[in-house]
């Protein structure tokens, strides 16, 4: 819902699934909830989605089954980042390549 323009939105889907990775469209009101600031740690056969607990109460019960599907998901309380810091789990955590 965030990209409005048709064509745009088609060129970052084309674009994130060339990666080979699976996308779970969220709508404004999830992503008022931090749900698109979740991150999956691990490697195959033990992965980790770590997300705040407001963000998950935001996902619908298919999102949360295609999250769970390759990850075990771990969701955890953080209202006072979120409410005062604006920032949730993903900005919490340093992402090392």
């Amino acid at each position: 819902q965030s990209i409005i323009d048709e064509g745009e939105r088609k060129k970052v889907k084309e674009s994130i699934e060339s990666t080979g990775r699976n996308i779970i469209e969220i709508d404004l009101k999830q992503m008022e909830s931090f749900a698109g600031n979740l991150l999956q740690l691990g490697e195959p056969g033990n992965k980790v989605v770590v997300i705040s607990n407001l963000a998950f109460s935001s996902l619908t019960t298919n999102q949360k089954q295609i999250l769970s599907t390759e990850s075990k998901i771990l969701n955890i309380p953080i209202p006072v980042i979120q409410k005062c810091g604006g920032g949730s789990v993903r900005c919490m955590i340093a992402e090392l390549i």
